[in-house]
């Protein structure tokens, strides 16, 4: 074999070099409770409604889809007409998420809801 031509396969020196067989670093408990696992995405809403004259008008609205540690929260707003405007938002809602502003929603049973609304 000459050493111009590639090898195929590593050598366990070849791989402590660069660095292949490294296994992740674990992380303290501590340190795994505080990090937030944050999935987002721009989503974009049509719908059709009859205009001032009976004919058919398009709108668009923007908003976003975040997941918050497997919890899916959603938000769509006429008032965003733009990405920018949606994207300025779910900048805003991270932030808020990651400085601990996690609002939960209150623990109310089936019952205690039927009283209230009925």
């Amino acid at each position: 074999m000459s050493g111009d031509e590639p090898q195929d396969n590593l050598s366990p020196e070849s791989t402590a070099e660069t660095g292949m067989n490294d296994a992740p670093i674990p992380m303290p408990s501590s340190v795994r409770e505080e990090v937030i696992d944050l999935l987002a995405k721009i989503i974009r809403r049509e719908w059709t409604s009859k205009g001032p004259l009976g004919k058919r008008v398009r709108h668009v609205a923007f908003g976003y889809t975040l997941a918050i540690n497997g919890q899916r929260e959603r938000k769509v707003s006429s008032d965003w007409r733009t990405e920018t405007d949606a994207l300025a938002a779910l900048n805003q809602r991270m932030q808020a998420v990651q400085s601990g502003d996690l609002t939960q929603r209150p623990e109310i049973s089936l019952d205690a809801l039927t009283t209230r609304y009925l």
